[in-house]
């Protein structure tokens, strides 16, 4: 077993990727993904024991994304499959326009079929159990979805000695700013959240903002921004997953040199690994789909 451990909690897609050519769709990937499912996946790849928290429903495809996890090493302990839970299908479809010009379309649904993404999150009574019956404290929690659940195992694990890393997709509502609150470590896109009037207050938080091809930034402390550029793929032919990979390599850097408390955090180790997580990044681009590069690695 690694020495390596990080729980996450959040998104779980059943990714269907396909591409599409005039009428005819031929469908090249169908995995497990969402943000956690990919970071769990990739975590799990580069030798960190993984423990997803997951909901799913009892259908074929909440029962393929748990296999998958298992398929790509996650521990799934704290999995569970049940009539109550939820699953979501991501229609990825990757084809040419009129111009020549390569276009992605996405879409949710539920197992059913629909236009809906179909999430069913853990718990408050769930989440609590996990914290008083698990047997080890994990060195990262990482959640991407702030549902009540969450917060409880963040604010727990936290407490024990936990490193707290949280990805927000927007910063409005109550619910985010508690997330927020509990969590160490901030991740969040510049496509997403613009508006950073949110972080006044927050004084001892490592915050990054991806900002695509105009590369990171990040913001430790009292300290300023600091802007780190991109590293360039003349050969990128799906973008998709690269956010997963600059999370899971930057949580594997602190891991694995046991970087872990935001008090001894500094700016230097904050680069080093960030820039390594960009690397990684932009390798994986050169792969389709989220996991491209880790099935390109087990060839």
């Amino acid at each position: 077993m690694s020495n390596k451990t990080c729980m996450g909690a959040g998104i779980f897609n059943l990714d269907i990727v396909a591409s599409k050519e005039g009428k005819e769709l031929t469908t090249i990937i169908e995995e497990v993904g969402g943000t956690c499912g990919n970071v769990m996946a990739i975590l799990a790849h580069m030798g960190c024991h993984t423990y997803p928290v997951a909901r799913l429903d009892d259908s074929a495809f909440g029962q393929k994304i748990t296999d998958d996890l298992r398929n790509f090493g996650c521990d799934t302990t704290y999995v569970t499959n049940s009539a109550d839970g939820g699953t979501t299908l991501l229609n990825v479809i990757h084809k040419t326009d009129k111009d020549g010009n390569h276009k992605v379309s996405v879409r949710a649904s539920g197992p059913q079929g629909g236009r809906f993404p179909n999430y069913r999150f853990i718990l408050k009574e769930r989440a609590q159990q996990i914290l008083d019956t698990i047997s080890f404290t994990p060195d990262v929690f990482f959640f991407d979805s702030p549902n009540a659940g969450h917060r409880i195992l963040a604010e727990g694990l936290g407490v024990k000695g936990t490193l707290v890393y949280f990805e927000p997709g927007t910063s409005k509502g109550n619910d985010i700013l508690k997330s927020i609150e509990v969590s160490h470590i901030v991740k969040f896109s510049d496509e997403t959240i613009a508006d950073l009037s949110f972080l006044e207050g927050f004084h001892n938080k490592l915050f990054i903002q991806t900002m695509g091809a105009n590369g990171i930034r990040f913001k430790l402390k009292d300290n300023e921004w600091i802007h780190l550029p991109a590293v360039k793929n003349d050969k990128a032919v799906d973008w998709e997953g690269a956010g997963d990979w600059t999370t899971s390599t930057f949580i594997n850097y602190l891991i694995s040199n046991n970087h872990l408390n935001i008090n001894t955090l500094t700016i230097e180790i904050v680069t080093n690994a960030l820039n390594a997580a960009q690397a990684m990044a932009s390798q994986s681009v050169s792969y389709m789909g989220s996991k491209g590069l880790i099935h390109a690695q087990r060839k």
